[in-house]
């Protein structure tokens, strides 16, 4: 029977969060953007993309996702994608 509950309670936890792992592209050129600020709206949790564009972010799937850099529009999602285009 705790086998059970622990198993339960490990589904429903994973299905609240989830680690996005993802690269943003410019839409205009598709090359990977560099130093990208991600974080979460009205959180203080956030990250930035590294040299290649790539970053990971373990979040709630509830919440917008912004995307930041200079040059580019900021950018609002929900969706977890593998790729995220700024323009």
């Amino acid at each position: 029977m705790k086998k059970l509950l622990a198993i339960i309670i490990l589904l429903v936890s994973n299905l609240c969060f989830s680690q996005l792992k993802s690269v943003i592209i410019d839409s205009k050129t598709k090359e990977k953007i560099p130093y990208v600020n991600i974080w979460i709206e009205n959180e203080n949790i956030g990250t930035t993309s590294n040299e290649k564009g790539e970053f990971e972010l373990e979040i709630d799937s509830t919440k917008n996702i912004l995307f930041s850099a200079i040059g580019f529009e900021t950018k609002k999602s929900r969706q977890i994608q593998l790729k995220i285009f700024l323009n």
